[in-house]
């Protein structure tokens, strides 16, 4: 594990898709993820 890791703790309203927790968040339900990817690759 990194031990140099450092997080920043933010408040649920001030979280982006972008943020590692939110997209890890995200990407763990799959209806979700499902949409996310089908919008992702309908832009290519």
């Amino acid at each position: 594990m990194d031990e140099s890791r450092t997080y920043e703790f933010k408040p649920v309203n001030q979280l982006v898709f972008s943020d590692d927790f939110m997209f890890g968040a995200v990407m763990r339900e799959p209806d979700i993820c499902k949409g996310v990817l089908e919008l992702l690759l309908q832009a290519i």
